[in-house]
């Protein structure tokens, strides 16, 4: 569970770059589902936007900044 614990550190390292929140801030998402399968924290975070979080953050917000 402590790679776990990190990959949600760093998922939340590039969603405050991105959008100045981490993942505790939006709707549930799949993290763990996305770890298992073997992405990369900005590669999560990206899914998650396309699967959960487009529908409430702007893509002109989540495009803008920090790109992944």
């Amino acid at each position: 569970m402590n790679g776990f614990k990190q990959f949600m550190r760093k998922v939340d390292s590039v969603l405050s770059s991105k959008i100045g929140l981490g993942h505790a801030d939006l709707v549930d998402c799949a993290w763990y589902g996305y770890f298992e399968d073997g992405l990369t924290p900005s590669e999560a975070c990206e899914s998650a936007y396309e699967d959960m979080l487009s529908d409430e953050i702007p893509a002109s917000l989540w495009h803008s900044n920090g790109g992944v």
